[in-house]
């Protein structure tokens, strides 16, 4: 029983640290589209784009 009371309570963890880390990242894009100029902020997102796209296929392989 203690096993699916540890189970769970990991689970709710996990739930919470990731919709967590989506709102800091979220608010924090938002902070630097208000502190950075438009063209800044686009060499900024193609750079995390093509970071994405590099783990992706590390994935794959």
């Amino acid at each position: 029983m203690q096993l699916k009371k540890e189970a769970f309570s990991g689970m709710v963890w996990v739930f919470i640290d990731y919709f967590l880390v989506k709102d800091v990242s979220f608010v924090g894009s938002i902070i630097l589209d208000h502190l950075l100029m438009p063209s800044d902020f686009g060499i900024m997102y193609e750079q995390r784009l093509s970071q994405k796209i590099k783990n992706v296929s590390k994935k794959i392989k």
